[in-house]
């Protein structure tokens, strides 16, 4: 009798084995979920950005293997290869080295799923349901401008000739350094940063940090646009060179959402960048901005734009960007001139190192605002975030009292 039922204990635990081997165990939640997303961006054959993207996505697991690992956390990557199709990969670590899982495979796209609120609510829904996590963070690497709306030319459109000229001249033209504009050639590819707001609170409802690897995103119409999906924003005040943030560099304190260690570890890395033509590019600006207390910065900068109109030389502000007029300036080096209450400056001023904790900076920015233009340009003052509210540019102008940010502080 005891015989026969350890015959039958050992049998029911073979089945029980077996059973639980071919069913697919339940998807757990996981401390910390990080998406690099990177839309459909390449512009024109001269726009290596792609090539780029995987060099980025290469850093990253360079990062995760220095680790040993993701620990409790996930990274996922959605990286769009051409107009149509993009691929949805889960990065994993095996056996001391990062493996590509590919999850889902998208085919047949079109520019609505890339700029529309229920298309991004849907990428990042595919993402929650794949990766569940406690908490979430984004990284967006594209070309961009800022918080100039999508379709809006801005300054001397670079890619003119690529769409113009023949395939013998396209061959000539020199090659474009940084990350610039969304998709340039097309507003088909260019989202709104309204609509990716309204993404993230449909579906993750809110980010740890939200990281621009795109040029002139550190600036205070886009944090005001962001102040109530994410903690922190990450980002350029200036254009960033080609190769994008060093994430072998940053990627340890991006998992561990160290956001002095991304600061200091993109400037370490950028004051003695050269680029893979041997060319001296040591050039770079980076921000982190507390979106909790953009807030504060509101009622300040209300109370100061009620009180004085700028009256200063637009030209002897610091100016962050190539163009002509300037759009993008530096905000603290603005309100300096604008406000003429000492008392009033001062909190303002204190407020500024509260909202912006951790910035750094080289001495000089590059700009290319043009195919045939390339300046660099010193920086004598330096906030980590930059301000359109004096520029005279008209694709500012034009649009910059529709932004939340106006509207809050005028």
């Amino acid at each position: 009798m005891k015989k026969a039922v350890l015959l039958f204990l050992i049998a029911f635990s073979m089945v029980a084995c077996h059973k639980h081997h071919d069913e697919p165990e339940p998807v757990k939640d996981s401390e910390f979920t990080i998406l690099m997303y990177m839309p459909w961006s390449k512009s024109g054959s001269n726009d290596n950005i792609y090539s780029c993207f995987l060099k980025n996505i290469s850093g990253m697991k360079t990062a995760i293997e220095y680790e040993r690992g993701l620990g409790n956390r996930r990274f996922l990557v959605l990286i769009a290869t051409n107009e149509s199709r993009a691929y949805l990969i889960d990065i994993k670590y095996k056996n001391g080295a990062c493996v590509n899982d590919t999850i889902k495979t998208y085919t047949g796209l079109t520019g609505g799923n890339y700029t529309s609120v229920s298309g991004l609510t849907s990428f990042f829904n595919d993402v929650k349901a794949e990766a569940p996590a406690s908490s979430y963070a984004l990284i967006i690497g594209s070309h961009a401008c800022g918080w100039i709306p999508a379709g809006q030319r801005v300054g001397a459109k670079r890619y003119v000739s690529l769409a113009r000229g023949t395939k013998a001249e396209e061959e000539n033209l020199p090659l474009i350094e940084t990350r610039w504009f969304g998709n340039p050639s097309s507003e088909t590819y260019q989202t709104n940063i309204s609509t990716l707001a309204a993404a993230i609170r449909n579906s993750f409802q809110h980010t740890e940090y939200i990281l621009f690897d795109d040029c002139y995103m550190s600036n205070i119409e886009v944090a005001y646009e962001l102040k109530d999906v994410s903690d922190y924003l990450i980002a350029s005040t200036c254009e960033v060179m080609l190769a994008g943030m060093p994430y072998a560099t940053i990627g340890s304190s991006l998992m561990k959402k160290d956001y002095n260690g991304i600061a200091e570890g993109f400037y370490n890395f950028y004051k003695d960048y050269v680029n893979d033509q041997g060319v001296p590019r040591n050039y770079g600006t980076i921000g982190v901005t507390k979106l909790s207390e953009v807030g504060e910065t509101v009622n300040l900068m209300k109370q100061i734009n009620n009180q004085f109109s700028f009256e200063g030389n637009i030209d002897e502000i610091q100016r962050l960007d190539g163009y002509t007029p300037t759009i993008f300036f530096d905000m603290g080096d603005y309100v300096k001139t604008l406000c003429k209450d000492a008392t009033l400056y001062a909190a303002f001023e204190n407020q500024m190192k509260k909202m912006v904790p951790y910035k750094r900076c080289t001495d000089e920015f590059f700009s290319q605002p043009s195919l045939w233009e390339r300046y660099t340009i010193p920086i004598d003052a330096f906030s980590g975030i930059t301000i359109s509210d004096p520029s005279m540019n008209s694709s500012a102008t034009n649009h910059l009292k529709t932004t939340g940010w106006w509207e809050a502080t005028h």
